[in-house]
């Protein structure tokens, strides 16, 4: 048997798995969506350049030792053990993908490094030293946006066996948040997609406001199991507000402040997406018990006092702190304590 057979086959792997990584993150340059749109599409993009970058050196490896390498978009993609989804254009979500795919190349590169050493190829296992170096910082830059890579075994274990949209936080509600599943996200795309088609531009839904909807609804469940159903009911009363100008059930006041303010029932003000209460409840204290990114945005977002709103710039603060090497807790926090004298002050609303 030729010894160099089984380094052939794992390079294969690599340049398959770095191939739907690399077509990964140029999608989502090209379709992320926010008003931190322009933060995380130049960070796909220096991944997407950087992978496709190493696309050559793996084929080159390939043949050093006398091998074809891929010649068609089949045989270079079909063999990854990457997972095919979709994730819409939520950055947080992309970059959760991202985070998965990378975990993918990873594991690939040092499957075939172990080879490469073994049958005394130096010059392959040095590339592969290197890629390993690039995709081990892209890991560090994934996990510390999205805090994916912190989660235990046994906290991923229950993570599975939650319903599709469960509550894990929230300064609302005895420190409880909703998570949004891949289902979930789907049905309030759709609804918004739905609801905008028809809706002027002064009354259409913004992604923010009917995901605080959702949020509000699912906390007043009286099961986990009926969280999903409770915040899509309550995200289609709010809709069906917005687009005829009153609710189907007169009682139904309880999320006018989400409103846009050119609704005829809008209570919205500056900090109107915001329960006072919300705000008033955290403290500096409950920040040092947040460990998850997502979940510590979410409560500078609260703390801020500026609405839901303004959580894609606390996110976008976040990002440039990883990108740049600083603290993203203490960059984020200043943004949503000092606003406008910060130095993202850039990210938020005009005023």
């Amino acid at each position: 048997m030729d010894k160099s057979r089984p380094c052939v086959e794992a390079l294969k792997q690599g340049i398959s798995d770095s191939f739907t990584m690399y077509f990964r993150a140029h999608a989502y340059h090209w379709n992320v969506e926010g008003s931190d749109f322009s933060e995380y599409h130049r960070f796909f993009k220096k991944i997407y350049e950087d992978v496709y970058g190493s696309i050559d050196e793996w084929a080159e490896n390939i043949r050093k030792l006398n091998a074809l390498a891929p010649q068609s978009v089949e045989e270079v993609g079909m063999p990854s053990l990457i997972k095919s989804v979709f994730i819409g254009s939520n950055p947080m979500e992309m970059s959760i993908a991202l985070y998965e795919a990378n975990e993918v190349v990873l594991a690939s590169i040092d499957a075939a490094a172990k080879i490469a050493n073994e049958i005394n190829e130096q010059g392959i296992a040095d590339f592969l030293a290197s890629r390993d170096n690039m995709h081990k910082k892209w890991r560090w830059q994934l996990n510390a946006i999205t805090g994916i890579g912190n989660k235990s075994e046994e906290e991923e274990m229950e993570g599975e066996m939650l319903p599709d949209s469960h509550v894990a936080y929230d300064v609302n509600r005895d420190m409880e948040y909703v998570y949004f599943g891949d289902q979930t996200e789907k049905e309030i795309s759709s609804r918004i997609v739905r609801h905008n088609k028809k809706a002027p531009a002064s009354l259409q839904a913004s992604v923010e406001s009917v995901r605080a909807v959702f949020r509000r609804g699912a906390l007043t469940a009286s099961a986990a199991t009926d969280r999903n159903k409770s915040g899509l009911t309550r995200v289609d009363a709010f809709l069906r507000l917005l687009s005829s100008g009153r609710p189907a059930n007169s009682l139904y006041k309880v999320d006018n402040d989400l409103l846009p303010s050119s609704h005829a029932r809008s209570t919205y003000s500056e900090d109107a997406l915001v329960a006072s209460a919300a705000a008033a409840s955290l403290t500096f204290s409950d920040l040092e018990t947040i460990d998850r990114p997502e979940e510590y945005v979410l409560a500078l977002t609260e703390l801020s006092g500026m609405g839901y709103e303004i959580e894609p710039a606390i996110r976008a603060s976040w990002l440039r702190a990883v990108t740049s090497g600083e603290s993203p807790r203490e960059r984020s926090l200043g943004l949503a304590t000092n606003k406008y004298d910060s130095q993202d002050a850039d990210l938020l609303p005009t005023i």
